[in-house]
């Protein structure tokens, strides 16, 4: 879908897209494309005011609503995305809101056959995700049961999970 010739850098207080952000979310379910995506998950202790209730960020954040100092664990944790130093080529600036960082299938499909097999299958896994007709087109074939033969437990489950609860706008 790069139908750019020029690569432009992309802006570097550019935030990802809707879809692009969900297909992080996907790739940190298996070890290989968190490590290729340069990504961790971890679970953060959230916070309420202690004042008025309000639901916060970090429990050194001034209540917005308040403006109280005062922050009580709520005993949920939720889950956050850290990014990892690593090159991404393949996010470009989006066509149309140039502030966005978008997936580009076709620069991501040059990192294929430049690995292991297992990470080849996840990198066609996560291609055949991102825009099944678009990968089929272009010959990207991602065989399941080819796949079983090579992936290890965690990135087995990470399809199963992806499979049994697709999340896609």
């Amino acid at each position: 879908m790069n139908t750019n010739t020029t690569q432009t850098s992309p802006p570097t207080s550019a935030k990802l897209s809707e879809p692009a952000k969900l297909l992080f979310w996907l790739a940190a379910k298996s070890h290989t494309l968190a490590d290729q995506f340069g990504i961790e998950v971890r679970e953060e202790q959230c916070f309420r005011c202690g004042s008025c209730r309000a639901d916060l960020l970090r429990a050194e954040q001034d209540c917005p609503k308040c403006g109280s100092k005062v922050a009580v664990p709520t005993g949920d944790v939720r889950e956050r995305m850290k990014f990892l130093p690593r090159p991404r080529p393949w996010l470009t600036a989006h066509q149309t809101h140039p502030n966005e960082l978008t997936f580009d299938p076709d620069l991501y499909a040059e990192t294929l056959h430049q690995c292991s097999d297992g990470e080849n299958y996840m990198r066609l896994f996560i291609l055949n995700v991102w825009n099944p007709s678009y990968a089929r087109t272009k010959g990207w074939t991602f065989d399941l049961f080819a796949a079983t033969r090579v992936l290890d437990q965690n990135n087995l489950e990470a399809i199963g999970e992806i499979i049994r609860h697709p999340t896609w706008p």
